[in-house]
């Protein structure tokens, strides 16, 4: 299946493969120990033989969700891909077997980037699946914490040759605002999880009695807020 998006970049996925093509050679950064920063690349090549000229990630494409986004000259396409089954611990009563799966989250911008802003974009896509995971209330069964995926990679592409080159990518500007969005609605299609009916006041009270439990707030405190919240 071929699908288009962002000026021109096209996505192929064939049979645990996923390619996706460049209109021009872009710089990728990949963390990891075996990351670091690729330039000139044309492409990412998921799963499959390696294609010369591309960023080849060596795991196998089991499913993947993309979002657009963008404001006046600047526009994301977030890709989050899901390798291997299951690749987020559970807490709803089901049980989870150890995995070696892992989700693979990509965002694809038409800007250029400096160095430092592929980095902080890095720190926006993971806080942006911790929120995602914490919006759907998931949470482990043996540990009662809120869960997570049992490995993630990110990846970021600039384009060198873009209209501009921005400089943050914190959660207070508007690309972080962008990356933010993407992501978590990506990585809300990939991991194949609903997402929660919790109410609002089950989240408040769950996260008062928490930290009540770890020690953070002062039981008599946390007691008061909890009873004040049932008034």
């Amino acid at each position: 299946m071929s699908s288009e998006f962002l000026d021109g970049i096209h996505l192929d996925s064939n049979d645990g493969n996923l390619s996706i093509i460049f209109n021009g050679p872009c710089d990728a950064l990949v963390s990891g120990s075996s990351g670091g920063l690729h330039g000139g690349i044309h492409g990412i090549n998921i799963g499959g033989p390696s294609k010369e000229g591309f960023l080849n990630i060596d795991c196998n494409c089991d499913a993947y969700g993309c979002t657009m986004d963008g404001r006046n000259v600047t526009n994301v396409l977030s890709i989050a891909v899901r390798c291997g089954e299951p690749t987020v611990w559970r807490a709803d009563g089901m049980t989870v077997p150890e995995s070696t799966g892992e989700v693979l989250l990509i965002l694809i911008t038409d800007v250029d980037l400096a160095d430092h802003t592929m980095a902080r974009a890095m720190v926006t896509m993971t806080e942006s699946m911790t929120a995602t995971l914490q919006d759907m209330g998931i949470r482990t069964d043996d540990l009662e914490v809120p869960s997570g995926p049992t490995s993630v990679r990110t990846v970021v592409v600039r384009n060198p040759s873009g209209k501009i080159r921005l400089q943050n990518a914190g959660k207070h500007s508007v690309f972080g605002e962008l990356i933010g969005r993407s992501c978590k609605e990506s990585f809300r299609k990939v991991i194949g999880i609903p997402v929660c009916t919790m109410s609002p006041y089950d989240a408040a009270s769950t996260f008062i009695e928490d930290a009540i439990e770890w020690g953070l707030v002062p039981e008599d405190i946390g007691s008061d807020i909890l009873e004040s919240m049932r008034n």
